[in-house]
């Protein structure tokens, strides 16, 4: 601690916690449809020696928090939601960007991630690919089953890879 003692980051860090600025970034992301700065967080995070399981788990917890408060307003006067007022706050305005399906549908796949990354021995790349999977995707490119194979072949053949360049990550 310092001179101002233990800091709301000192204690993030020591508790290995992940910064309410990190999952703030990315559920701004994901509203936003915003690829480049999904893949970057998940970057940072990695980089940054945080513990792929314990981000996707305070994901996990944000959501939660977000869909109760979007369901029920006055959540956090009943003690449904631990957050400091000043919180509440971003959180409503988190939770009103992505609605309430957007949040169930995030919370679905981020815990189907999660159970995932129990045990794998790629914890990023696991990380990295938690939203794409058959049924869609948190980025909301919609369901990866929906793509046909001769439409990922044209994507092939007119240079492209696919059909991946949906994301937008330049």
């Amino acid at each position: 601690a310092g001179d101002a003692g233990i800091t709301y980051e000192d204690a993030v860090t020591q508790l290995g916690y992940t910064a309410d600025a990190l999952l703030d970034e990315i559920l701004g992301a994901l509203s936003a449809r915003d690829g480049a700065t999904v893949f970057r967080v998940i970057d940072d995070v990695v980089r940054a020696g945080h513990d792929p399981r314990r981000f996707t788990t305070d994901l996990l917890e944000r959501l939660r928090d977000l869909i109760v408060l979007k369901a029920a307003p006055d959540a956090a006067m009943h003690g449904l939601i631990h957050q400091p007022a000043d919180r509440l706050e971003v959180l409503a305005a988190q939770a009103d960007a992505l609605g309430i399906a957007e949040l169930s549908r995030a919370a679905d796949l981020v815990s189907d991630g999660l159970s995932a990354l129990r045990g794998a021995t790629a914890p990023r790349l696991h990380l990295e690919l938690l939203g794409l999977d058959r049924r869609g995707d948190l980025l909301g490119l919609g369901p990866l089953e929906s793509l046909r194979d001769d439409e990922f072949l044209a994507g092939v053949a007119d240079g492209g890879d696919g059909g991946f360049l949906l994301l937008d990550v330049a």
